[in-house]
């Protein structure tokens, strides 16, 4: 069984009422989207249930894996699993967030990857500070050049054995398909380098997922972002399915 929230961001309480709208947004943007996966041929839905907004936890008790619209599941996945095995797309690493998470044994750096960054630093040893707490930290770049078969492989390597989270931060998409996020950055993965890259993904052990960087009110009229995110949501969902025991 898999959930679909829209949860508020703890780390952000201000914005906490522009994450649940953006679940909102991302419900309307699903409606158009079928069950059936063309590509994997089976039905991406079956026992997937609208958990609505609000706390995760009782549904991590009856043995669902979440998918939260606004994230702040981490904690909640590392105290039923322990230290999780973090697979972050995101332009921007922020090296002290992963450094509160390493310190408070929700994520373990050793079975992590972090893929997508790219664009102006605030200091020249940021990337060096993340890769020093033992994530396994690739730029947006090296991400490209290496393709998905080369980072699946990455991943599980990393990875095997342990429960792991996949978080996606919609400013690893280029703007130009994902305008309304909370901090845009110029030459970010195409749609199609996206879904790729998720769906080679198959195999690995999810414990859950998030998708964040919403940005509800910079949206225009035609959706743009939220199409590609429900799309994205839809993707992982699937993964639900490729990695259930």
């Amino acid at each position: 069984m898999s959930t679909f929230a829209g949860l508020p961001l703890a780390e952000q309480p201000t914005r906490a009422g522009a994450v649940v709208l953006g679940a909102e947004d991302l419900r309307r943007a699903s409606a158009g989207l079928r069950p059936w996966h063309p590509t994997l041929a089976f039905d991406v839905l079956e026992d997937a249930v609208d958990g609505g907004a609000g706390d995760a936890g009782p549904w991590l008790d009856a043995g669902a894996v979440a998918l939260s619209v606004g994230g702040g599941t981490l904690g909640a996945h590392a105290a039923r699993h322990g230290p999780l095995a973090l697979l972050a797309l995101d332009a921007h690493p922020e090296a002290d967030r992963l450094a509160e998470w390493v310190r408070g044994d929700t994520v373990d750096p050793d079975r992590s990857v972090v893929a997508g960054a790219r664009g102006p630093l605030p200091a020249p040893e940021e990337l060096d500070a993340v890769r020093e707490l033992g994530f396994d930290l690739l730029t947006g770049d090296e991400l490209r050049a290496q393709g998905p078969g080369e980072y699946s492989q990455r991943v599980l390597a990393r990875t095997a054995g342990a429960a792991a989270v996949l978080l996606v931060d919609l400013d690893v998409i280029d703007p130009a398909f994902a305008p309304a996020v909370a901090a845009p950055e110029v030459a970010g993965l195409l749609p199609h380098e996206a879904i790729t890259l998720l769906r080679s993904l198959a195999g690995t052990a999810f414990a859950g997922f998030e998708l964040t960087g919403y940005a509800p009110e910079r949206e225009g009229p035609a959706q743009t972002t939220a199409v590609l995110a429900s799309n994205l949501v839809w993707e992982m969902l699937a993964l639900r399915v490729l990695s259930a025991p």
